[in-house]
């Protein structure tokens, strides 16, 4: 299959790739939106250990302490994890949100990690103002500068992302039963076959109906 040249996706390994493809079919989202989210997240780095230096915020998705905790780890066992190994904690967090996220729009994605109470919402709804804390730690997406961060803002920087990317060829990353061995909570062997072929149906379902990046 075809992913969407995100910006710093190609100089990740392949194995990673197909597996952070295999990750979002997994959950009937689009890979090429999820690296968006990365991407923006890690600073085009796609690093698992990337930290903000205020905020704690670790990895590919910015996982915050208390975020981290809730899911039962920790954001430093989070920085000694692979890129490969995190996409286990990145597929439990958008788990919940899978099904209120509309699969062909970006700006659902980045609200899931963003504000997850937001997604779908109007893009004209504010969600800081010049003042509050959160308008501080975010003032670079108030990108017209009239003091306030709404969700369109939020949006708007995802599909930048992603328009940026459809000017590029895409990336070609294979798919199938390779990512068995890391899936979150393990698969024992007897399984793998059933489980590779049900998965193949999954990607074969979510390619027929999302034919576009």
């Amino acid at each position: 299959m075809q992913v969407l040249d995100v910006i710093g996706l190609r100089s990740t390994s392949s194995a990673f790739r197909s597996a952070l493809a295999e990750m979002a079919l997994g959950l009937g989202l689009n890979p090429s939106y999820i690296a968006g989210v990365m991407a923006i997240e890690t600073a085009h780095t796609f690093s698992p250990s990337i930290q903000n230096p205020f905020t704690k915020a670790t990895g590919l998705i910015q996982f915050l302490p208390t975020t981290a905790r809730a899911m039962g780890t920790s954001v430093e066992a989070l920085q000694r994890m692979s890129n490969i190994e995190q996409l286990a904690w990145v597929r439990q967090f958008f788990r919940p949100y899978a099904k209120r996220i509309r699969p062909s729009v970006p700006g659902d994605y980045y609200l899931a990690v963003f504000y997850p109470a937001l997604i779908g919402r109007d893009p004209s709804t504010v969600i800081y103002s010049a003042g509050d804390t959160g308008y501080a730690q975010n003032a670079g997406l108030d990108r017209n500068a009239d003091g306030v961060i709404t969700v369109g803002d939020v949006t708007g920087t995802i599909d930048g992302v992603i328009a940026s990317a459809r000017t590029r060829p895409p990336i070609e990353v294979s798919v199938g039963a390779s990512f068995i061995g890391w899936t979150f909570g393990g698969i024992v062997a007897v399984l793998v076959g059933s489980v590779a072929y049900q998965r193949r149906k999954q990607i074969q379902s979510f390619l027929e109906k999302h034919a576009r990046l």
